[in-house]
């Protein structure tokens, strides 16, 4: 059986006309969380145009607001999406190994991952090493009981240091891997209550009525 429709409301907040009360209040909790975006960028990926792309992250990470509740469904449409995006992922990689081919002292592990997430791009999944990532975000936060809360099933919301930052709000595959913001590991999941308090409030300031 398919999902019921979802009609799109168009909202209006903060100077910015959003497709949908969802994107709304998507932008207004990644204000909260101090992270840099743009809405609806310009990829030059034909004609695909992805609602957010995180501009404060090491890489650069595509966001796609989805009326979808299940993490299968999420999983769908990010699959679908990075199979819409592949030749602009692929470039990206192709982009870091000829970085890699001119600095002998880089380690060779870091090209046979870059050579792997050619590999992943090819079937549809999620490139993982230095290169950007897509994500899929529904109307609620998905976590398991006692796990982290995350974007779209894999990427927890962390806690992470960096020496020359104040602990901040990041995102990362599990702890000890490399924060997508900083590249600093990540040392804590965020507390449950404070990211559904935030979520909250963010739903509390974007506006209902459309423009």
């Amino acid at each position: 059986m398919s999902a019921p429709s979802i009609k799109a409301i168009p909202t209006r907040f903060q100077g910015v006309n959003f497709r949908s009360r969802l994107e709304a209040k998507f932008a207004s909790f990644l204000q909260r969380l101090a992270w840099r975006f743009e809405y609806e960028p310009d990829l030059q990926a034909g004609l695909v145009i992805p609602d957010f792309l995180l501009t404060g992250f090491a890489h650069a990470i595509i966001v796609e607001c989805k009326p979808e509740i299940t993490p299968e469904g999420l999983a769908r449409e990010r699959r679908a999406l990075i199979h819409r995006l592949s030749g602009w992922l692929r470039d990206d990689v192709l982009r870091e190994l000829r970085e890699l081919d001119v600095d002998p002292d880089l380690p060779l592990e870091l090209t046979d991952r870059s050579l792997d997430d050619l590999v992943r791009i090819d079937c549809g999944a999620n490139p993982r090493g230095r290169t950007r990532r897509v994500l899929v975000v529904g109307p609620t936060l998905h976590g398991a009981p006692g796990g982290p809360i995350t974007l779209d099933g894999d990427h927890g919301f962390c806690v992470c240091t960096h020496p020359v930052a104040d602990p901040h709000v990041g995102l990362a595959l599990e702890l000890g891997e490399s924060c997508l913001a900083c590249g600093a590991d990540a040392t804590a999941w965020v507390p449950e209550h404070v990211l559904l308090a935030a979520w909250k409030e963010a739903g509390n300031s974007t506006p209902r009525s459309t423009p």
